[in-house]
């Protein structure tokens, strides 16, 4: 669902706080001598918690788990909280599957995911987390998050895995979206210095995508179907590709910039800027039935307090606005493109 101005700033932001917060009381840390073990061949359970079905057996690897072929590639975990440095597939290993269940974390602290199979692993968190720390990688996964949080620590990337989200990504600190597709059913978040860096995110109706801080959307592709894009605070497009279909929106608000973006907003979708923010040097076009602010060197700012709701009804005339409502600094070095329909509007 689309994120109000304000009063869905305050929400989506509180919410990512106090979810990194929690996070981060579950965060283990590497140990000092590593344990390092390899997943048998024909384990007796399906745990990873279980030291038996390891060859560090008593103990449970926290260093690197490395996975060979084996008869059981389904599995699960018994703990709250596990801790693993690296988790590597090696050639002739199965698709393995790993599930979390409601409030068990998973915590990937040194290389991440390295998978030197010629398949891919699939993690799903079901109302639980995974939360890739200091320069971990997601890899090639395929990660399926169902009311869950996956969290992008530190300098900590996406890689080129597929995340189908129905619940949060979050994106922290210096983290970045590599080249990961991303179906985005829920909320996404780039905070503080993260990058979506080359990542794809498409957006359903159902769905809403988030700059905050100093967050760029790097080179992004960012497809709004239905769904809100909200650029806030000092975060910029970069030099996205942002396109904005049937009653998606594109906002950008506070001091956020559309960077070098190519923005598109087709029939149905619409695109405004507001409070100080800029156009920068992006490409705007809007297609025939797209809206956007009647100047696209200078858009008429909302009022602080006021929404963005999904639809083309979000611009109304500039005399209809509330006499409080302020124009930003002109955009004199944004190019912007209209169909020759459009234009006839």
């Amino acid at each position: 669902m689309p994120l109000s101005v304000e009063r869905g700033r305050k929400w989506s932001l509180a919410s990512w706080r106090v979810a990194t917060l929690l996070a981060g009381t579950c965060l283990g840390t590497v140990a000092a001598h590593a344990v390092d073990g390899t997943w048998l061949p024909t384990p007796a359970t399906n745990d990873w918690n279980t030291g038996t079905n390891w060859s560090s057996s008593p103990l449970v690897p926290d260093g690197t788990a490395s996975f060979d072929a084996s008869n059981t590639a389904t599995l699960t975990f018994s703990q709250p909280t596990t801790d693993i440095g690296t988790i590597q597939f090696n050639p002739g290993a199965p698709n393995y599957t790993f599930t979390l269940f409601p409030l068990q974390t998973l915590n990937i602290t040194a290389a991440g995911i390295v998978n030197n199979a010629s398949g891919a692993p699939t993690f799903s968190a079901f109302v639980s987390s995974l939360v890739f720390q200091n320069s971990s990688t997601a890899g090639n996964a395929t990660i399926n998050n169902v009311a869950g949080g996956i969290f992008f620590n530190d300098s900590s990337n996406a890689g080129n895995a597929t995340i189908n989200n129905g619940g949060g990504i979050f994106f922290n600190d210096n983290s970045a979206g590599g080249t990961a597709i991303i179906n985005n059913m829920g909320v996404v978040i780039f905070a503080n210095f993260s990058t979506a860096a080359n990542a794809t995110i498409t957006s359903c109706s159902c769905g809403s995508l988030l700059f905050a801080d100093s967050s760029t959307a790097g080179n992004a592709t960012i497809i709004n179907n239905g769904s809100s894009t909200q650029f806030m605070d000092n975060s910029t497009a970069g030099n996205a590709a942002i396109i904005t279909n049937n009653n998606g929106t594109t906002q950008f608000s506070g001091n956020s910039t559309a960077g070098a973006a190519t923005i598109t907003t087709n029939n149905g979708g619409a695109t405004g800027f507001f409070n100080a923010s800029t156009a920068g040097n992006a490409t705007v076009i809007t297609n025939n039935g797209g809206l956007r602010p009647s100047s696209t060197t200078a858009p008429a700012a909302a009022p602080a307090s006021s929404p963005m709701p999904a639809g083309p009804s979000i611009f109304p005339a500039a005399s209809a606005r509330p006499a409080t409502a302020r124009s930003p600094p002109a955009r004199s070095r944004a190019r912007a493109t209209t169909s020759s329909a459009a234009a006839t509007r």
